[in-house]
């Protein structure tokens, strides 16, 4: 039996209750059949539309000529402008590939997890010799792990019938000494120097908020928490996590976020529900 390496040694292992890290998981996985039809939209695009459409790397970074030479340009090629989105998809897919892999192990009987101890492939598994392929992944994990993080669960899907909204959770983690406490981790990677500059303002209820990366990566992952909480009853910790060339770090969800995510989905409900009556 193969399995693909996290960062996570043996001790993670020691320190989780196989049988509640189960339970958490079938939790998780319980909506992963639920379809959505074509009525669903994606959060991150639409809040993109209404809350922050002018954001301009130019005016951000006027005077910024070192940063500017990094940032997306309106006037890049189409495969210039879709390779942070790319890098960042291949990110999300390297993090789900190594989280499925440890949750197999988890998830299998105790008959197989004692016989696969035994196996070379285990022991690297568990110390981290075969680590994820990205340099991405590879930090990121061992950031998470500076935190006492352990992943459970990748591209978690979260959705609203009401709203008919969806999305979905980059990674879920628990902590090491008290597994059923859960985290939200939203991913970004890149913006290292600019995510904080801002242009102009957000909209609507968010107009006094300023229009930057880091703000607009707050509000995703404010939506996604509350979205998070209507599909499972539950509200744990959420934090973002900025991943570049040579840095991790991460911040909680800041709380003015939280505080408009209701208003935004249903602000987000209200147009849909416009543009749907124009197209009738």
């Amino acid at each position: 039996m193969r399995f693909v390496s996290t960062a996570l040694d043996h001790s993670d292992m020691a320190s989780l209750d196989c049988e509640r890290f189960k339970r958490l998981l079938h939790r998780l996985n319980r909506h992963d059949d639920t379809r959505c039809d074509r009525t669903f939209c994606g959060v991150t695009r639409i809040t993109h539309r209404l809350y922050y459409p002018k954001y301009n790397f130019k005016t951000a970074l006027k005077g910024k000529g070192a940063l500017a030479a990094h940032a997306p340009r309106d006037t890049a090629t189409r495969s210039k402008r879709k390779d942070g989105r790319s890098h960042g998809r291949c990110v999300d897919r390297e993090l789900a590939r190594v989280t499925k892999a440890y949750n197999r192990f988890v998830r299998s009987s105790a008959a197989t997890r004692r016989a696969c101890k035994t196996l070379p492939c285990f022991r690297e598994f568990v110390r981290g010799e075969r680590k994820a392929t990205s340099d991405t992944a590879r930090r990121l994990i061992a950031h998470l792990d500076g935190l006492g993080l352990v992943p459970i669960d990748a591209q978690v899907r979260v959705l609203d019938r009401t709203e008919r909204v969806r999305t979905c959770v980059d990674l879920v983690c628990a902590r090491k000494r008290r597994v059923d406490s859960l985290v939200l981790v939203e991913v970004k990677c890149g913006f290292e120097g600019y995510v904080s500059l801002a242009s102009g303002r957000m909209q609507f209820e968010l107009r006094g908020v300023p229009d930057s990366p880091r703000n607009q990566h707050h509000l995703q992952l404010a939506l996604t928490r509350e979205l998070y909480a209507r599909t499972y009853q539950d509200q744990p910790e959420a934090i973002v996590v900025w991943i570049t060339d040579t840095t991790a770090h991460h911040e909680r969800v800041e709380p003015w976020a939280v505080r408009h995510a209701p208003d935004v989905l249903k602000r987000i409900r209200r147009k849909r529900s416009g543009a749907s009556g124009e197209r009738a």
